[in-house]
Parts: structure tokens; C-alpha cells; sequence
């Protein structure tokens, strides 16, 4: 499996809009508190990620790719289903690394 480092979820769930406040504690983009990161891994990540993550990753796809919400979900699913398919088989790590490559690594594109 795919070694996910603290650095990398740290980085993603600020570009998420995370904001880091003392420690290991994060005030959350919907203000519900400072906490701890939520996970990436795991059948407990899937709700963070589709909450706080996916949005932002369709509207950076339909400003990338110049096209319509229906067209950004299915390059989105699309590339979560070949990760899971062909390179990582849970289903919340898929999802991440997908959702990582379009909000945080720059000069990768996820088509």
C-alpha cells in the first residue's frame, strides 16, 4: 500500500482551507472548532474527504478543462475508479490520492 506521509494530508487539507492553529490541532473550513486533521485512509475518511475535498477538486477541473460540473464528476470518478482498479484497491486512500493530484500537486494534471 501506498505510504501516505504526515506532510502530504497536512498539505492537502490546507489546501482544502485547514488552517493550522497550535500542535496538531486545525480549524476546520466550516468553522466547527480547531481539531485534528481528519484521515485519509480508511472507510472514516470517505465523509471528510467528499465534505471538504471534492467540491473544490470539480471546480478545479471545470476551471481547468473549461466544462460543465457533469463533465468534472466524471473525470473525477473516472480516475478514482481506474486508481482503485488498477493501482490502490480501498476505497478512501484512491479517493485522496486522486483528489491530491488535483488540488495540491501543481504540476500534475489529472488527465
Amino acid at each position: 500500500m501506498t505510504e501516505i506521509s504526515k506532510e502530504r494530508i497536512k498539505k492537502f487539507w490546507e489546501q482544502c482551507g485547514f488552517v493550522h492553529w497550535k500542535g496538531s490541532l486545525y480549524w476546520y473550513p466550516d468553522d466547527t472548532g480547531a481539531k485534528r486533521l481528519p484521515p485519509v485512509t480508511g472507510y472514516e475518511a470517505l465523509a471528510p474527504l467528499f465534505k471538504y475535498a471534492v467540491l473544490l477538486a470539480i471546480d478545479k477541473i471545470m476551471a481547468e478543462q473549461e466544462c460543465s460540473s457533469d463533465v468534472a464528476y466524471a473525470i473525477l470518478f473516472d480516475k478514482w475508479l481506474q486508481e482503485l482498479v488498477l493501482i490502490i484497491p480501498e476505497v478512501a486512500t484512491a479517493l485522496f490520492l486522486v483528489l491530491e493530484r488535483v488540488l495540491v500537486k501543481e504540476e500534475q494534471s489529472i488527465l
